[in-house]
């Protein structure tokens, strides 16, 4: 289905719009066509995108997760994910960084970064994404989540990735917000 983001007058109704209802004020991020866009719009329990250094990997987890929460946490409150990064320096380093290039127009209306305890909140739609170390495992557990977006999951230089896969399987279980996944990338 062609689409793009669309930002409305309307704050709390981002969506994913057919390109004919973009107007010329609107912000509009895209998937680049093909693998990437398949990857970010998937409802398989484990989509995965695979390519190689600066193929857009990263970028297209973060658009598969923005997409997730304006599409299935719109719906009803309390949407919880996580998304790793290799370390928690690395949060500070290059994902919220690249969170901001990408979503800089939505910070403070749809989305905050809350710094001490690394996680993105989106008040409009009550619902959270929490920033956690993929080599820390346990971060994960005893948490109900309906997604999960492991960046750089092919990394050797991060221990316990396969661990950290395992448990996330588990967490996926939050009910009423799509698909539960476990998206790679």
């Amino acid at each position: 289905r062609a689409g793009r983001w669309k930002r409305s007058a309307n704050v709390s109704s981002v969506l994913f719009e057919a390109p004919e209802r973009v107007g010329a004020n609107d912000t509009v991020l895209a998937p680049i066509p093909g693998p990437q866009r398949e990857f970010v719009l998937s409802e398989a329990r484990y989509p995965a995108l695979i390519g190689g250094v600066g193929s857009g990997k990263t970028i297209a987890l973060m658009m598969k997760a923005f997409l997730d929460f304006a599409r299935y946490g719109s719906e009803k409150p309390g949407m919880l994910g996580v998304f790793t990064v290799p370390t928690m320096f690395g949060a500070q380093l290059f994902f919220l960084p690249k969170w901001r290039e990408l979503y800089r127009d939505f910070e403070n209306e749809l989305w905050t970064w809350h710094e001490k305890d690394k996680f993105v909140r989106f008040p409009v739609w009550d619902a959270t994404l929490f920033v956690r170390s993929a080599g820390e495992p346990d971060a994960l557990r005893g948490g109900e989540l309906a997604r999960v977006y492991m960046d750089e999951a092919a990394s050797l230089a991060v221990p316990n990735q396969h661990e950290t896969f395992q448990v996330a399987q588990g967490r996926i279980r939050q009910k009423g917000f799509g698909p539960n996944q476990v998206s790679i990338a």
